[in-house]
């Protein structure tokens, strides 16, 4: 396989895990390469797996449609995310999410049932694997619960508040531009669009923030 070892390093699974090492982990691992469309379903809900998926290049979003079709957007993964490794960990678990190409999609999967377990070859790099593993999950369970502070506010404009000021101390900066259109901020923040496009008008003219199109500015007040 001819990959990027410097994403294969941000997705955090292989920290400590020499290329040589990673490469002959691959074959335990049943590893293989797929490309994805735009658009196209990477994970579908109700999928059982066994593999995680670490998106190698382009950007997916991790999401759940209810009964009616209300889409709710959980997580946006760029380069060096890994997805579904805790259902891939369990095995017999179906999906409660789905996980769709934002963008051309480049995606490395690992069999994590083979990492679980001591393989035939005696490697011994499985043991970091796992180490880095609950790593991942953990720090993804912070991002998730980020994601509940936000949408457990009462009104829009508090959630929107909420996700900005995240954003900035994320970005270290009061400019920021973040990885939504307006729709998808919108299913982020489980809001409807229109209100969400009117609160923002009003934050706007009331000199709380600035926008233009996904490129926000927090405004100090004075």
């Amino acid at each position: 396989m001819d990959l990027d070892y410097r994403i294969l390093y941000r997705s955090g699974l292989f920290g400590g895990i020499t290329e040589t090492e990673i490469a002959a982990m691959f074959d335990c691992l049943h590893a293989r390469e797929e490309h994805y469309r735009k658009g196209e379903f990477i994970y579908y809900e109700g999928d059982v797996i066994q593999e995680a998926g670490i998106l190698m290049s382009g950007t997916a979003h991790v999401m759940q449609d209810d009964f009616w079709g209300n889409r709710n957007i959980i997580y946006v993964m760029k380069a060096g995310d890994v997805f579904g490794e805790v259902y891939a960990c369990l095995g017999n678990e179906k999906l409660q999410t789905s996980v769709s190409a934002e963008s051309d999609c480049h995606v490395l999967f690992i069999n994590l049932q083979k990492a679980m377990h001591v393989c035939k070859n005696t490697c011994i790099f499985h043991q970091r694997l796992i180490e880095n593993l609950v790593y991942s999950v953990a720090k993804k369970n912070l991002n998730l619960t980020a994601k509940m502070q936000h949408t457990s506010r009462r009104s829009i404009r508090e959630k929107v508040l909420s996700y900005l000021s995240e954003e900035s101390r994320r970005n270290a900066n009061s400019t920021f531009v973040i990885p939504f259109t307006r729709q998808q901020m919108a299913d982020f923040l489980a809001v409807d669009r229109s209100a969400l496009s009117k609160e923002l008008a009003k934050m706007k003219q009331e000199g709380l923030i600035e926008y233009e199109k996904n490129r926000f500015r927090l405004i100090t007040r004075q």
